[in-house]
């Protein structure tokens, strides 16, 4: 537990705040002050290059861990969750989020779905935009190779007979698995969750305070963002369960 609780991502900043005097002071006033147990130093200081509209996955894992040092592990899932979203694979950050959610009091079971929209979500959740570029090389080259066939007539490729028809429908079938693979990713990217950071909130039934309440949340729980209207939010739960909440009792990523 404590070999990634305790240390902060540091090699990142110091190269990128290499020649920017203001955030390498608040960079190294933050590891500082996390070193010697002023978290809420260390807070304020991360936050302070944070406030400058700076987004990193290293940023916000620094501010996850300072959090889940403070216990205020509602705050410290928002900004894993946040890291998570810049890279999505890193094994750091998923195990923080499953070591974090031990203290939750709400335990929402998953909803199980059926094989293909497992898969489908599950393309759409992990790709990262390095490995969309990498696809969109390997299409566009396989593309060039196409028209290369195209350009020297070549009849045949391991023995395998080439026609005007087999040509169209490769080029139709990369050119949908490329567009359908990059609306998911889109989709994906654009998607707005929520997480609660009150020790307990009511969810109502309508985005009004004297609504009727439908049931209680608390600290940590989370949900994807369905709907808004002024400053409610409209979410699902994985079980299912929607609601409406106040936008000063979540954090979104």
């Amino acid at each position: 537990m404590n070999r990634i609780m305790l240390s902060l991502i540091l090699l990142g900043f110091s190269v990128i705040f290499a020649d920017d005097d203001s955030n390498n002071h608040a960079f190294s006033q933050g590891v500082e002050a996390y070193r010697n147990g002023d978290y809420e130093t260390s807070l304020e200081a991360f936050q302070s290059i944070e406030a400058q509209s700076y987004e990193s996955w290293e940023l916000y894992y620094n501010i996850g861990n300072i959090y889940y040092k403070k216990t205020e592990y509602g705050h410290s899932i928002l900004y894993y969750r946040k890291a998570q979203k810049l890279m999505p694979k890193h094994e750091d950050i998923g195990y923080n989020i499953e070591l974090t959610r031990l203290h939750f009091k709400d335990k929402i079971e998953k909803t199980e779905l059926m094989p293909l929209v497992e898969m489908l979500k599950s393309v759409r959740k992990y790709p990262s935009l390095e490995t969309l570029a990498w696809f969109s090389v390997v299409f566009w080259l396989i593309l060039a190779f196409i028209f290369s066939i195209k350009i020297f007539n070549i009849k045949k490729i391991f023995g395998i007979k080439l026609s005007g028809l087999t040509t169209l429908i490769i080029v139709i079938l990369l050119t949908v698995g490329s567009s359908g693979w990059f609306i998911y990713r889109v989709k994906s990217s654009s998607e707005k969750n929520m997480v609660i950071l009150k020790e307990e909130s009511s969810v109502m039934s309508a985005p009004l305070h004297n609504s009727k309440v439908l049931f209680k949340l608390h600290e940590g729980a989370e949900g994807k963002i369905i709907n808004t209207a002024n400053e409610w939010m409209e979410f699902k739960l994985d079980d299912g369960k929607n609601g409406w909440i106040h936008e000063s009792e979540i954090g979104i990523y």
